[in-house]
């Protein structure tokens, strides 16, 4: 059983279940010889649902609550949260999934859940470029400013995202790991580049002063705690 990976959300579920093994063997008892690994995994998986569902919940609830007064960014962070929601939600499936004979269905279910969670760096990434155009060209953010243009741009993501979910559910489609790979690494480039550039141009004093602006300053510190 090939158990290992460097995406830990394909752990368990890399390959679908080879109707020709005898008996069809459970993962619970593929994984005998290994129970704490097993046992950690879904330990991790349960404080995920219970921790994140809620959290993410209230996120969603905040955000239609204040949509009047919401930020330019609301928009990329409300899909966030539902991409979390819709992974917390996979955990009983993927227990029965461990624990009982599993069918081709629960495989694809379970690939292309994973597929959603994978792809949502890419909102991650709009947050930083929403941001990176707010403080380092506010001028060009202004003329900007809209829910039209961010919309336009949350469907293309959901667009990548989708399609993306569908060639891991489908499967058997080679150097498929590369392209997570190159989706992970681009986007991981780009928010440093993002936060960088961010942290260069609140550094900066304003025309005429000697020392950073307070509320620059807790700014600049945000950045840093996200990096």
């Amino acid at each position: 059983m090939e158990v290992i990976h460097i995406n830990s959300s394909v752990i368990y579920i890399s390959h679908r279940p080879d109707n020709s093994t005898v008996g069809q063997m459970t993962e619970y008892e593929q994984c005998k010889d290994m129970p704490a690994l097993l046992i950690w995994y879904l330990c991790l998986q349960v404080i995920n649902m219970f921790l994140g569902i809620p959290a993410n919940l209230i996120v969603l609830w905040l955000i239609h609550k204040n949509k009047g007064e919401s930020s330019s960014s609301d928009i990329f962070i409300f899909q966030l949260a539902i991409l979390d929601v819709l992974f917390c939600l996979i955990l009983p499936l993927e227990l029965a999934n461990k624990a009982f004979h599993t069918t081709s269905n629960t495989w694809y279910i379970l690939r292309f859940f994973y597929g959603l969670k994978d792809s949502s760096p890419l909102f991650l990434s709009c947050i930083c470029l929403d941001r990176y155009l707010a403080v380092v060209h506010p001028i060009f953010f202004t003329k900007l400013n809209g829910r039209h243009h961010r919309a336009v741009l949350t469907i293309v993501v959901w667009i990548i995202i989708l399609a993306y979910a569908a060639a891991k559910c489908v499967g058997n489609i080679p150097n498929f790991d590369k392209v997570f790979t190159a989706m992970i690494l681009g986007a991981f480039a780009f928010m440093v580049f993002c936060n960088i550039a961010i942290l260069w141009a609140l550094w900066q004093s304003g025309p005429g002063r000697d020392e950073m602006h307070p509320v620059k300053k807790r700014a600049c510190k945000m950045v840093l705690i996200i990096l």
